[in-house]
């Protein structure tokens, strides 16, 4: 029996539709069930769902917890792990749950998670984080034995995370060479004039995550100390986007920068500044320079499909947006720059985390480091002939 009912909204009509529907006893005490929901725009959308959970709760799929957040499930399923895993296991477990995985997934419910939710969150691994496809898939493994749990329960009856495969564990990191990001940059701005070309020349020449670009506003840059002040970020969830602090302390940093990426600055600037008097009060004002048209934050991965054309046109090889980032360390570090500086720049919580992820340049270090002092103590050496 499904009893359906008019509530109260502030939308056109003034109401949406909920319902209230008796499940079978619970198999367990006996007692009866109901459970009610609301916010369907049409009643026959209301007796659609009616008839979807009806039909789930007469297989033995347990409706009503499937109304749980994901936020919620992932809390019990962390306590269903504790002491079944080694500590150091379940500290890996926490910190992507808490770090990645609650971020991006955690206000979907359950019986609303499906295929699209899943891929989301691989490009947001990918494009939005600084894991590597190692982390990437320990990320992708966790979420999916979490969700296979909901499935063993009885709470949903597909696990779309299995439909998500893992990603190559490629150990070799993929930048541009110092010819390619010269060619590039040749490119844009020969060719370029647009908000993308802008954010590549930022991007590429300061290191700042996608989402940290995206998130600039004209009072975090002074262009008299030539200094950004990176003060917040734009994070995609749900197929939106949402501005706030960087998830860590080590991400608030300041970076110097020079003429060049004074030049991608201050026309982007100029571009907002036309866009805002276009659109007048339909502006929404968020004083960001990286965004849609409007205003309104940018969508992180709405950027790849210009950046993909972009390169394309100019020639270079194919990266991630991301990979700009480990282009930015990579050349600093061969150019000899203190990896401390570097790790600043990055907005690492350490020095060392700087090195581990640019292992690849250290060979290249040390020679460059061996062939310095063998020219200097040469040089000495050199001197002292001369005094005899």
């Amino acid at each position: 029996m499904a009893y359906f009912r008019k509530i109260p909204a502030k939308n056109s009509k003034g109401y949406t539709w909920g319902f209230t529907i008796n499940l079978p006893n619970d198999p367990m005490t006996g007692k009866r069930r109901q459970l009610s929901r609301r916010g369907f725009e049409t009643k026959k959308e209301a007796e659609r769902k009616v008839a979807d959970l009806l039909d789930k709760a007469n297989q033995g799929i347990n409706v009503q917890a499937g109304n749980i957040k994901i936020e919620d499930y992932a809390k019990k399923y962390l306590k269903s792990k504790k002491g079944r895993i080694a500590e150091t296991t379940f500290i890996q477990y926490r910190g992507k749950i808490n770090n990645y995985i609650v971020p991006f997934l955690g206000s979907i419910t359950l019986e609303k998670l499906n295929a699209r939710h899943a891929e989301e969150f691989l490009d947001y691994l990918i494009e939005e984080t600084d894991l590597n496809n190692v982390s990437i898939n320990k990320a992708l493994n966790i979420v999916r034995s979490m969700i296979k749990k909901a499935v063993t329960e009885r709470i949903i009856f597909f696990n779309p995370f299995s439909l998500i495969k893992n990603l190559k564990e490629d150990k070799h990191m993929k930048t541009w060479t110092f010819e390619e990001s010269e060619k590039l940059l040749k490119y844009i701005n020969r060719h370029h004039t647009s908000m993308y070309s802008n954010f590549i020349g930022v991007a590429l020449n300061t290191g700042m995550r996608k989402g940290e670009v995206l998130g600039l506003r004209k009072r975090d840059i002074d262009f008299k100390s030539k200094q950004i002040h990176v003060n917040q970020s734009v994070y995609e969830m749900q197929g939106g986007a949402f501005v706030c602090s960087p998830k860590t302390s080590y991400s608030k940093r300041t970076i110097l920068f020079d003429e060049t990426i004074e030049k991608y600055l201050k026309d982007q600037i100029s571009k907002q500044g036309a866009l805002k008097l276009l659109y007048g009060k339909k502006y929404n004002d968020n004083d960001l320079l990286f965004c849609y048209d409007d205003g309104r934050p940018m969508r992180p991965t709405n950027i790849n499909k210009f950046f993909n054309r972009i390169i394309k046109a100019a020639g270079v090889p194919k990266i991630r947006i991301h990979d700009m980032r480990h282009t930015h360390a990579t050349q600093l570090l061969e150019l000899g720059v203190n990896p401390k500086i570097v790790s600043e720049r990055l907005g690492h919580a350490s020095v060392k985390i700087t090195l581990d992820l640019y292992s690849h340049v250290k060979p290249e270090m040390q020679v460059q480091g061996v062939a310095l002092l063998s020219e200097r103590l040469n040089m000495n050496k050199n001197k002292m002939n001369v005094v005899k």
